[in-house]
């Protein structure tokens, strides 16, 4: 498995090519990973695989316009189109959507939860995708790495303590990377 990425000179060609399209240009694509904290370029680089993959939706990653922010299992985007974002995710068959409850607590318009991969129920490590609240950023997209999926509410318990506490183990990009290398997301 691979381990920290601790810089561009880390990332694969595809890699460097699929995040260098979210910077204003190749050199600033460049100096703006490097800044990133390690957890954040690994967490990047995860959601880059989950969203490019056929197990998940498909190819998610070609609507992201750029990079907002990244953290840790998080990443913030601008979208070209929302729509497309997010009726190829509905017809995936693989998400299902929150409900007005989770949308309020959340601020959110609209929130799309992976809950299963190849026709089979995933319990952890899941893609969200969600829609802020906010009208000055109408393009603006959270894509998320729910470390407990959150599928039904006899999840939501377990859920809500790792939001509340999250477990520092369970967080770490590299333990969901490992996941998803099982999973046959990320390439080995």
């Amino acid at each position: 498995m691979r381990t920290e990425i601790l810089s561009w000179e880390d990332l694969t060609l595809n890699e460097q090519t699929a995040t260098a399209a979210i910077f204003p240009s190749q050199l600033e694509a460049i100096s703006l990973f490097n800044s990133l904290s390690q957890v954040a370029r690994d967490s990047l680089i995860n959601i880059y695989y989950l969203m490019s993959s056929e197990k998940v939706a498909g190819n998610l990653w070609q609507y992201v316009k750029s990079l907002r922010w990244a953290g840790q299992n998080q990443i913030g985007i601008y979208a070209f189109t929302l729509d497309n974002i997010r009726k190829q995710i509905e017809m995936s068959n693989n998400f299902i959507a929150d409900g007005w409850i989770t949308c309020n607590f959340k601020n959110c318009l609209w929130s799309l939860r992976q809950v299963e991969v190849d026709k089979k129920a995933i319990s952890e490590y899941g893609l969200q995708v969600y829609r802020p609240n906010d009208p000055a950023q109408p393009d603006l997209l959270v894509i998320d790495i729910d470390t407990i999926v959150f599928s039904s509410w006899l999840a939501w318990p377990e859920h809500a303590i790792d939001i509340l506490r999250p477990d520092p183990s369970l967080n770490d990009p590299l333990r969901a990377r490992r996941t998803l290398i099982a999973r046959g997301i990320f390439p080995q």
